[in-house]
């Protein structure tokens, strides 16, 4: 029997044969750098019962279901997680308003209903719904905006008109007012700083904490205000050897200038044109709030020149925390040896 054989017809290629540089195997290979928690973290490993083999769960369902109900498996692999939400059918409100019975809270969806001026119109539809429409008067839009020069003067003041006492009440408890104080700001003490000190413990000495202990207290007054210990002074002072040990110490009248101010107290015309001595009487660290948020006003109740109550305020724009300071470590000793004062020499004007 004779043999074909087949041969290429294909004329040879004209260029001559080429090397590419390829990188090596160890260059190609990233290495792989793992943690201990991805080492003692156990991997979840499916097994078939049958076969013992691991496979892919999710595979094998979607295959399944491929298999059963291919139109709504094909549709739900194009859309993407975030649009199928957009496939759901939405939900009748009307219906759903029926059910609950109420109308949803939701004001910043409606028309104000607050205010008494506004001409509303209530109309009963053949469904038996209820449709409101509300329609501000020209007075009353320019009343809440102001829009010309003569309505911000309007404005303003209407601020100033005193208020009748015989109608107006407390919205809650509907108590009727008694008199009405006008609050006005403080102009003679408008340039003193006022900090709200929070001290951690009653700041008196140990002298006066045992003297309470013994007296009366039915007085009506505070205990500070019966030793002068609502008198103290804070003073700052740094650490020369470490430049972040910055701390305050406290200062208390002592026993002859307690007295004093204790005079003082109730007869405001005395003139203290004598030097009190004010003793340390222990350290504290400070924290110094300033945020907006946390600032104050202090009222003070008085009289103007026709013998009127005015109340005067003032802001109290920050607030100090205070913390007891913690005594040095054994080995850091040395750096509380300076001079630190321990008596203050204060004249009052």
């Amino acid at each position: 029997m004779a043999s074909k054989r087949y041969r290429n017809r294909l004329p040879s290629i004209p260029f001559p044969p080429k090397l590419l540089a390829t990188q090596s195997l160890a260059a190609r290979n990233v290495q792989y750098t793992t943690n201990s928690l991805i080492e003692q973290t156990p991997h979840l490993l499916t097994l078939d019962s049958s076969s013992s083999i691991p496979f892919d769960k999710l595979l094998v369902d979607y295959l399944d279901m491929m298999e059963t109900n291919p139109d709504v498996a094909r549709i739900s692999a194009n859309v993407a997680d975030e649009d199928k939400l957009l496939m759901t059918p939405p939900r009748d409100e009307k219906e759903q308003l029926k059910q609950h019975g109420r109308q949803p809270n939701v004001t910043w969806l409606r028309r104000s209903e607050y205010i008494a001026s506004a001409e509303r119109k209530q109309k009963v539809a053949t469904n038996g719904s209820t449709e409101i429409r509300s329609k501000l008067t020209k007075q009353d839009l320019e009343a809440h905006t102001y829009r010309t020069y003569e309505s911000q003067i309007a404005g303003v003041e209407a601020t100033f008109a005193p208020h009748d006492t015989t109608t107006l009440r407390h919205p809650r408890t509907k108590k009727r007012a008694v008199r009405l104080t006008p609050i006005l700001p403080d102009m003679k003490c408008w340039e003193t700083v006022y900090t709200i000190g929070q001290f951690p413990a009653d700041p008196a000495d140990n002298q006066r904490l045992n003297k309470r202990k013994r007296q009366d207290t039915t007085s009506s007054k505070q205990p500070s205000e019966l030793d002068a210990a609502d008198r103290g002074i804070l003073r700052p002072i740094s650490n020369p050897h470490d430049a972040n040990d910055s701390y305050l110490i406290w200062f208390l009248p002592d026993n002859g200038s307690s007295s004093v101010l204790k005079r003082q107290k109730t007869d405001v015309q005395q003139v203290l044109d004598q030097h009190l001595n004010f003793e340390a009487v222990r350290d504290y660290t400070y924290r110094n709030d300033n945020a907006p948020g946390h600032q104050n006003l202090l009222l003070t109740l008085g009289y103007d020149d026709n013998q009127q109550p005015v109340m005067r305020y003032n802001l109290v724009k920050s607030k100090l925390v205070a913390q007891k300071k913690r005594a040095l470590a054994r080995g850091y000793r040395s750096m509380d040896d300076y001079e630190k004062p321990n008596v203050l020499s204060v004249t009052y004007q």
